[in-house]
């Protein structure tokens, strides 16, 4: 875990507050209780917030083709007047964790209770955030294979592939499946002898190579890069147990996110931050509650999720 990049803060970098709050980001805990397979590094975050309605972040997707057309010298071309381009994600959700610590609590712990707590909160916060993206991604319904609690097999895994290649998925980007851990996900995926085989002899790409995650290496098979993850969603229905595992290309979740304002407010101390490994922006607030004679801090996140090529994401039940 890299250090959080600080965008925007209020107070003195050197008051006790904010040299608290920066203790909280160090990189010894950090990574404690985070999932694995950081969606939002693998999606489409380059939305534009100019020119576009208030709460809303606008992203340039490609639409689907067009079919061209056999002209006749002589007569006109008939056209394409479909000019969109685009499409607008609201900054719907805004998640936060709270925790107080009283005047006493830290004196009987000396505050060193106060790192590890909030440290603990903000992995909550984060996963969170991509669990409720990993939702979203479920509902991908134009592409579906595997069957649920049913282990997966390579027949499912060519099936999504060549699913998104027939979409026309561009040739030079990389396609990300995230599996949830279990027997009849990650754990069948793995035990292929064949996806075995190809991690070890097969050729990784390193011009999209996503790199490490808190020390997992991402499994390059085939044209798909594979991770584990425990935000993939998981349904359970009359006693059967469904994981809807995805394979995708980053066009087909849009994710808008800003880190909300610094307030002004006296006696309030804040920061914002981008966490490098999942590209969260996110704030920490820090305040006096008068009501429980606590220092609070909240840690806290705005942002918008929707479907952008929808054809271009497919379902791996199992």
């Amino acid at each position: 875990m890299a250090n959080a990049v600080i965008t925007s803060a209020t107070g003195g970098l050197g008051a006790t507050g904010m040299a608290t709050i920066l203790t909280v980001l160090a990189d010894t805990f950090l990574g404690v209780k985070r999932a694995r397979g950081h969606i939002l590094k693998y999606c489409n975050t380059d939305g534009a917030g100019v020119g576009v309605p208030h709460g809303t972040v606008r992203f340039m997707v490609p639409p689907a083709g067009t079919t061209p057309n056999d002209d006749t010298d002589g007569t006109a071309s008939g056209y394409d007047d479909t000019v969109a381009a685009s499409k607008d994600v609201t900054l719907s959700v805004h998640k936060s964790v709270v925790v107080g610590f009283s005047q006493i609590s830290q004196v009987l712990d000396g505050g060193r209770a106060i790192t590890p707590v909030v440290g603990g909160r903000m992995a909550d916060l984060f996963n969170a955030v991509e669990a409720d993206i990993c939702t979203l991604a479920s509902t991908f319904s134009t592409n579906t294979g595997g069957t649920g609690a049913t282990a997966v097999d390579r027949t499912a895994i060519a099936l999504a592939r060549t699913q998104l290649v027939n979409k026309n998925v561009p040739a030079g980007d990389p396609l990300m499946a995230l599996w949830k851990p279990g027997a009849t996900a990650w754990g069948a995926l793995t035990t292929l002898a064949d996806f075995n085989e190809y991690r070890i002899r097969g050729e990784r790409p390193s011009a999209y190579d996503p790199g490490n995650e808190f020390g997992v290496v991402p499994i390059y098979d085939r044209g798909v890069y594979h991770l584990e993850s425990q935000n993939v969603k998981q349904a359970t229905a009359a006693e059967v147990v469904t994981q809807y595992n995805f394979m995708f290309h980053r066009d087909a979740i849009l994710v808008a996110m800003k880190a909300p304002m610094i307030p002004t407010s006296p006696g309030v101390e804040a920061m914002n931050f981008k966490d490098p490994d999942s590209e969260i922006e996110f704030q920490i607030l820090k305040y006096w509650d008068k009501d429980t004679d606590a220092e609070a801090l909240k840690i806290h996140t705005l942002y918008g999720k929707a479907l952008g090529r929808e054809d271009w994401g497919a379902l791996i039940l199992s």
